[in-house]
């Protein structure tokens, strides 16, 4: 099970990129973690 507050973290970090609503996936977050070297854990 991934940590809810670390996605909810890098949700509003991509989302300060872009004016409006966050229109990301959860793919968009997971990428985005593994780019700054904070990957998720696994889905269980």
């Amino acid at each position: 099970m991934f940590d809810v507050g670390k996605f909810a973290a890098m949700t509003a970090s991509l989302k300060l990129e872009h004016h409006g609503p966050f229109r990301g996936s959860e793919e968009d977050v997971r990428a985005f973690a593994n780019t700054i070297e904070q990957p998720f854990s696994e889905r269980g």
